[in-house]
């Protein structure tokens, strides 16, 4: 009886943390191996309590419900695509035996014809003498009267940012400048590999709970309580040839509740009726929490004392000179 008693100050004291607010009722949802995934999104600053998940029928593989953490995800702006250089001939780090007198750059967006000049394009400092465009106008070949490539070694090519522009948005082409090497019987340089980034890893999904299997002629077997913190994508997917059973509610968080008047705490003794479970999935890992009850403090009882009465003084009487009687003469 004790134990009741303690049990229900308890659940008394629970319920004052929670304020009114948005209760879902308790669902019910039946997953059949023909079905769509279910999805269940959990908001900010709500839980999602599952109660039971069971599954009847095959059990191979078991149903699992996957809680992810959910974040927002900005929808990209789309960037447009710089307007550039592509590649070029000679190409930039290459060696040439010959002085060339033309030399072809391609550009990824055609070219407005009449934004271009010959002198856009320069071989150490000395710009073309012409050119012509080809290929829907995104290859030019410069033409050079006479080689600008006059002594060996390495060889610079440019245009300047803004020297021509984009046909689909007039959008100026970007600076470009690489080199070659002019170098009779040099042997080509092994170019720099690459390197590869290395990719982002997945984050692990925030917990997994499998469902408990239900044997013919027996009742389902209700799970501890699970909670799961929002934000947060829950899933359950279908597996073929069961039937999966998932019961659950979306509350939101306790927001404690100041109470006026003292603070009354029980001692109440471990048992199961005076204990309350939870479970909290954090991680992979299922959290559970012992709730037990704390034992109070006797209030201490005040003793009135009255003032001790002091006697009043009785005063001091007065006496009064008796006159000195005056000689005859």
């Amino acid at each position: 009886m004790k134990n009741a008693v303690l049990l229900l100050i308890f659940l008394c004291a629970t319920a004052a943390l929670v304020v009114a607010g948005d209760f879902d009722d308790f669902k019910t949802k039946v997953i059949k191996g023909t079905d769509s995934q279910l999805a269940i999104d959990v908001p900010d600053h709500y839980f999602l309590r599952i109660y039971n998940f069971t599954q009847e029928g095959s059990t191979s593989p078991r149903g699992v419900v996957i809680a992810a953490a959910a974040t927002p995800t900005a929808t990209p702006i789309p960037t447009p695509t710089p307007f550039s250089v592509t590649s070029t001939d000679p190409a930039c780090g290459s060696v040439v035996v010959t002085p060339p007198t033309n030399f072809i750059v391609n550009v990824n967006d055609p070219v407005i014809p009449i934004t271009l000049q010959a002198s856009d394009f320069t071989v150490n400092g000395t710009p073309a003498n012409s050119f012509v465009l080809s290929a829907g106008n995104t290859q030019i070949t410069f033409h050079f009267t006479s080689s600008p490539v006059v002594t060996h070694g390495v060889q610079m090519m440019h245009i300047p940012a803004g020297a021509f522009n984009r046909a689909s948005d007039d959008q100026s082409v970007m600076d470009f400048t690489c080199t070659f090497t002019f170098a009779a019987s040099t042997p080509t340089p092994t170019p720099t590999p690459t390197a590869t980034p290395t990719p982002t890893p997945t984050p692990p999904p925030r917990g997994v709970l499998t469902a408990s299997i239900v044997n013919p002629g027996s009742k389902p077997e209700f799970i501890k309580q699970v909670v799961v913190d929002g934000p947060a994508h829950v899933t359950v997917e279908p597996v073929a040839g069961a039937t999966l059973v998932l019961t659950f509610r979306r509350v939101p968080e306790p927001t404690p509740t100041p109470t006026p008047g003292p603070v009354v705490v029980v001692t109440a003794t471990p048992t199961p009726t005076a204990t309350a479970m939870a479970a909290t999935i954090l991680g992979s890992t299922v959290v559970i929490d012992d709730v037990t009850d704390t034992p109070t403090p006797t209030p201490v009882p005040t003793i009135e004392q009255t003032p001790v009465n002091t006697p009043t003084p009785t005063p001091t009487a007065t006496v009064s000179p008796t006159p000195t009687p005056t000689p005859t003469p």
